[in-house]
């Protein structure tokens, strides 16, 4: 982990320092909603958001970082299982240009999830988490209503590091986009 640490350091040391200023290549920040699929819950998380915010090095090569959250509970008689999970990503993007007016992208994020699992019962109440590592691989399309501001549809597959077996996750986002 350590190792995985200090690489992904390196790498965003080596994007960031040969990149010119985000003001004289481009910024955008997305924020929006986010359903996930788990492979090993019987139900999504549907309520859900996601924070996105890159830095465009090349025309074509954004840097990115995005933070996630997703939530579900279930309900039997007087007991609450409260499950959510939150990421914490950044990687880079291929894009087309955002000065068209459909611009497709794909974009490979690695980071963290932090998931917790919560069980209520009256005058009692069992909390577990943990954090592993995760690896997501999307593609989109940003829907460009002006060069400043546009709407945006990403589908992802993500792997957590779990159990051998699981961790495979599906997420769907659709988000509000804006470039200042």
């Amino acid at each position: 982990m350590r190792k995985t640490t200090l690489g992904l350091a390196m790498l965003a040391a080596v994007m960031f320092g040969s990149a010119t200023p985000a003001r004289a290549q481009g910024f955008e920040l997305a924020v929006g909603y986010a359903y996930l699929s788990v492979d090993e819950l019987p139900d999504p998380l549907p309520t859900g958001w996601m924070v996105s915010a890159g830095g465009r090095l090349a025309n074509w090569l954004w840097l990115v970082a995005e933070v996630n959250g997703n939530y579900k509970t279930y309900s039997v008689g007087n007991a609450d299982l409260s499950i959510s999970e939150h990421t914490f990503l950044f990687g880079p993007r291929l894009s087309a240009p955002t000065t068209v007016a459909v611009s497709p992208f794909v974009q490979f994020l690695l980071g963290w999830a932090h998931g917790t699992a919560d069980i209520g019962v009256p005058n009692a109440s069992l909390n577990t988490s943990g954090t592993k590592f995760a690896a997501q691989i999307g593609a989109g399309v940003d829907l460009n209503v002006s060069p400043s501001f546009g709407f945006r549809a990403e589908g992802d597959l993500r792997g957590v590091d779990a159990d051998p077996g699981s961790g495979r996750q599906w997420r769907l986002v659709g988000a509000v986009v804006f470039r200042p």
